[in-house]
């Protein structure tokens, strides 16, 4: 009984100490799912916070994506545009560089063109230079053979002049006085002319010329003053007679200074001679030549330095 009793009451005590137990547990239980509703309460807040996230995240990454396009796709625009521009520069380049090259080219051509013209200008002048030089030469050795013919002229009177007979020229003279008194002298001086001087002229100045016909430059010197006249002539006989004409008062030409010399001082004191024969292009060229040469315009019968006839 006693042990009956002993072992209800252990009974008891077990229970007692399991009911205890498990509502300990039951309120260890209930504390546990309190806390676990609040970690869900938390999770689920954290969830809903990680879902903005995520859907922040998620709307950034889109927004990354459409800006990563966006700048792929103006990548690509600046590429394109970077090989046109490139092309256009590589174009403009060629271009500038071929008008550079033509340029360059012209310029060259030009170049040469004028050095061309420059060595044809150069070889002109020089040839023109030989050409005066030759001619320089020519009228040195004419007007060095002239002084050596004045210095003959001067030691030969007799020879390069018209000389009558004292019979002749003392006849001339009065026929000259008797003239001046005529209203019509110039059949007299005609008469003068053929009859005293134009026979000697025939003679005296083919001797004087060697030969009839020359063209050339000469000179008429008047043996009283040593003063001159130089004159051209394609031909210088014909000339000459012309000179005596005029010299006696036929048609003769006012205010010729020559001619009043040879009126006053008598044809036969007129030495006549060739200073140079030339072609007639170089006539006006050696009587300008001859005429500073002797410097006839100022001390002597020429009028000016320029062309005389």
């Amino acid at each position: 009984m006693v042990i009956t009793i002993i072992l209800l009451v252990i009974v008891c005590i077990v229970l007692i100490f399991k009911l205890s137990k498990k509502t300990q547990l039951d309120k260890e239980i209930e504390q546990e799912n309190q806390r676990l509703h609040q970690y869900n309460e938390f999770t689920k807040k954290e969830c809903q916070d990680l879902q903005c996230q995520i859907s922040s995240l998620s709307y950034e990454y889109q927004s990354l994506n459409q800006q990563k396009e966006n700048a792929f796709n103006e990548l690509n625009r600046l590429n394109i545009n970077l090989s046109e521009l490139k092309s256009q520069n590589e174009n403009v380049a060629n271009e500038a560089l071929q008008n550079y090259i033509e340029i360059l080219e012209q310029q060259y051509e030009k170049a040469e063109n004028n050095y061309d013209n420059q060595i044809t200008e150069l070889h002109n002048t020089l040839h023109t230079m030989h050409q005066e030089l030759d001619k320089l030469k020519a009228t040195r050795a004419a007007a060095h053979e002239a002084l050596l013919k004045e210095q003959e002229v001067k030691d030969n009177k007799d020879n390069y002049k018209l000389s009558p007979s004292q019979a002749d020229l003392a006849d001339a003279r009065r026929l000259e006085i008797v003239k001046r008194e005529l209203n019509k002298p110039r059949i007299l001086s005609m008469l003068i002319w053929q009859t005293y001087w134009q026979p000697l002229a025939k003679k005296q100045f083919p001797l004087i010329l060697k030969d009839k016909t020359k063209c050339g430059i000469y000179k008429i010197t008047n043996q009283m003053t040593d003063e001159c006249y130089i004159g051209q002539a394609v031909d210088v006989y014909k000339r000459w007679n012309e000179h005596c004409k005029c010299g006696l008062g036929i048609d003769t030409p006012p205010g010729n200074k020559l001619y009043k010399a040879m009126q006053d001082y008598g044809l036969e004191n007129f030495t006549f001679e060739l200073l140079t024969e030339c072609n007639q292009s170089e006539l006006n060229e050696k009587e300008k030549y001859f005429i500073e040469l002797y410097q006839a315009d100022t001390f002597g019968y020429n009028g000016n330095r320029g062309v005389t006839k």
